[in-house]
């Protein structure tokens, strides 16, 4: 009954907005915004790290969807995708205690896609290089729903904080259903990705969707405009970018890496292979991806079920992490580049400078900071779209520090 309630309420609060002119739409939900700049200790905001962490994320969120419509039961009680076994994923929690209470995650774009790319065209962000990834499954408890200003603006003051410290990305982009757009409009100045209404959106069992984008280099200038002649109570400016909340958590940085990998060998079995079916229905290609993407022996033990291709072994093919490093093409007086992932014998950059293959290069890169890494190194590929494929011939001790750094999480247990 409160779930009937509550859609009831929304779909009238919707019917009214969509009949405002925007302006009026726009003062109408700024001034509804509430927002606790002193949430409660025992409120913290995280990653989650730890299997029953994990574990209570995707149970809240198959809770949602089963209700929603969006997924069917599963038996397992769980909510897990396919992208939530990538390295470039991260599963965002808000806990009370130990009891996980709301959650959102956060799918990096990489070689597997995101959900969004297999509805939506993407191919503009890609010639353009910008670096997105798309925020998924935003879902708070019931028994909290009612606590905006502590949780639901409490977790996306996290997911804004952290996607612009910390994972490495331009922009974020979200598939909501289209009751939900005013919200993510009015509120966070997120724009259309296209005009398109996806009637058949595979990834929620068939729902209708639109897809939105927020550039996050121009959100602080954008809220700053918005906001800053209203009340701290509901001046998001203030709320997102200038106040700090002890009750966040975000990972340490002495590099500039950008991925927090929670998938251990054993995690990765445990919910990929014993509670769901999700790796042996993969297609070989993905399954292959995957592959690629965890290198490590004991990775592929658990990819192969005890049957290791030798073409994917360590020894083969090269930890690679992701990394947000700005650098300097010295030989090419100065130019930038931003360097995107990296291993000890190569990197991947996109630049806008044109490359030829078999140039040899002097490239300086920030590897940290206050710490700079001097490479020679020989452009092998190019995208033709920025992005070039390097060999590293020389490298110094901050080099492999930083690779090391980018690639050590895959083999921690938790």
């Amino acid at each position: 009954m409160k779930r009937l309630t509550r859609r009831l309420k929304k779909e009238l609060l919707t019917r009214t907005l969509s009949v405002m002119p925007k302006p009026a739409r726009d003062r109408y939900l700024r001034t509804h915004v509430n927002l606790d700049y002193a949430p409660s200790p025992d409120l913290k905001f995280k990653l989650a790290q730890t299997k029953d962490e994990l574990e209570q994320a995707f149970r809240l969120l198959h809770e949602a969807y089963v209700a929603s419509g969006s997924m069917k039961p599963h038996p397992s009680g769980m909510r897990i995708t396919p992208y939530h076994a990538l390295p470039g994923t991260s599963v965002l929690i808000a806990k009370s205690g130990d009891q996980v209470i709301a959650t959102l995650s956060v799918f990096r774009m990489s070689p597997f896609g995101i959900p969004v790319s297999k509805a939506f065209d993407v191919s503009h962000l890609l010639k353009a290089g910008i670096r997105f990834a798309e925020l998924s499954s935003l879902t708070v408890a019931d028994a909290y729903k009612k606590d905006q200003r502590e949780l639901l603006f409490g977790l996306l003051k996290y997911v804004y904080e952290y996607t612009t410290r910390y994972f490495g990305i331009d922009m974020k982009l979200i598939v909501i259903k289209p009751f939900r757009r005013f919200f993510y409009e009015s509120l966070l100045h997120f724009e259309s990705l296209d005009d398109r209404v996806v009637k058949n959106y595979a990834f929620s069992n068939g729902a209708t969707v639109v897809a939105k984008y927020l550039d996050l280099r121009k959100a602080p200038a954008l809220y700053k405009a918005s906001y800053s002649h209203y009340p701290d109570r509901q001046n998001l400016f203030k709320y997102f970018v200038e106040t700090k909340l002890d009750n966040f958590e975000f990972p340490e940085r002495n590099f500039n890496t950008i991925s927090d990998p929670a998938m251990t060998p054993e995690l990765l079995s445990y919910f990929f292979w014993e509670k769901t079916s999700i790796v042996r229905e993969m297609s070989e290609i993905e399954r292959r991806v995957l592959s690629n993407l965890y290198p490590k022996s004991s990775y592929q033990l658990v990819l192969g079920r005890n049957k290791p291709d030798p073409r994917l072994s360590a020894d083969r093919i090269e930890e690679r992490g992701d990394v947000k490093c700005p650098a300097k093409i010295i030989s090419h007086n100065n130019f930038p580049l931003e360097v995107r992932d990296v291993s000890h014998h190569g990197l991947m950059g996109f630049t806008s400078t044109t490359l030829s293959c078999k140039d040899r290069l002097s490239i300086a890169v920030e590897v940290g900071p206050g710490k700079i890494s001097q490479l020679q190194a020989i452009v092998r590929w190019t995208s033709g779209l920025g992005h070039y494929g390097f060999e590293i011939v020389e490298a110094d001790a901050e080099w492999t520090s930083l690779v090391a750094a980018a690639t050590c999480s895959l083999l921690v247990s938790k």
